[in-house]
């Protein structure tokens, strides 16, 4: 059986590209746009880009609806009535509760949450499944090991985890680029030298602890008591507690803001198939 990607914006682009360069599976695409599925059924050989939902969705097993939360509830208006007990259907969307997703689907639910390192297969993916569905854990893990390291997590633990995971690599960027320029800003070294020399530290220190090196013998390591080192580190230690505490209290106040349930245009999924909304997706052939 292969897998169904369902919105082809930066998640799903991504999801569908790491699928068909590393599983043997074929993997279908839709779009609301039509455009952007035949591009990338153009670019990669075995993707397959497909107007009509009932053509493939069936062989799926894993459906992945890769939207935003205002399309959600229509799309999965029109997808749950094709789905079986057998198949996998997995959003993107965090703003949707487990609960929220399976409540009109035979098929398994599970939350998804990628990483921009899936581009080169590397990184973490968050799952999410039911608790009376942790059958499927071993089948979701055999999956996705493919193109990440699979963690799976409790519903409520989606926010922490995203924040290291999904928004990791932007606040890591962000600590080199300000370092980069606090070093720039000492005048003896321009912001590109600091930049490449961060980086390959990077790559050398990510060497260690591949190699079985703990964070915690990296440190005693260098650090000589009374050095320079050991300087350094007492200067960042509480503020940098300080610093992602409040980060993270950040990123959960938005959450909690923005994941409130969704009033949708009142539609839900139909008995009869036909009859699904197309408000959102009106191209779909169902």
């Amino acid at each position: 059986m292969g897998i169904g990607v369902i919105g082809c914006g930066n998640m799903g682009s991504m999801l569908a590209k790491a699928f068909s360069q590393t599983v043997e599976k074929q993997v279908w695409v839709y779009n609301r746009t039509p455009a952007k599925a035949v591009e990338l059924s153009r670019q990669y050989p075995h993707i397959t880009a497909e107007l009509d939902l009932s053509n493939w969705i069936q062989n799926c097993e894993v459906v992945l609806l890769c939207v935003g939360k205002k399309d959600l509830p229509h799309l999965l208006a029109q997808v749950a009535p094709m789905l079986q007990d057998h198949q996998l259907l997995g959003t993107t969307c965090t703003a949707f509760s487990l609960a929220e997703l399976g409540k009109h689907c035979k098929a398994t639910p599970f939350l998804c949450v990628p990483s921009l390192t899936q581009h080169v297969n590397k990184g973490s993916i968050l799952l999410s499944v039911p608790p009376s569905h942790t059958s499927s854990v071993t089948q979701l893990q055999t999956l996705f090991a493919a193109i990440a390291k699979p963690i799976f997590i409790q519903e409520s633990q989606i926010r922490i985890f995203s924040d290291l995971t999904s928004c990791g690599p932007a606040f890591f960027a962000e600590i080199l680029l300000t370092w980069s320029k606090a070093a720039a800003n000492t005048r003896r070294i321009t912001e590109n030298e600091a930049r490449e020399a961060l980086l390959a530290t990077v790559e050398g220190t990510l060497e260690l602890l591949h190699s079985g090196m703990t964070m915690e013998e990296i440190q005693s390591s260098i650090t000589v008591p009374g050095g320079v080192t050991s300087r350094g580190l007492d200067v960042l230690h509480e503020p940098l507690l300080q610093v992602f505490r409040r980060l993270h209290e950040a990123t959960q106040a938005y959450a909690k803001q923005n994941n409130k349930p969704y009033q949708n245009c009142g539609c839900e999924p139909p008995d009869d198939p036909q009859l699904a909304c197309q408000k959102v997706w009106p191209h779909a052939k169902i």
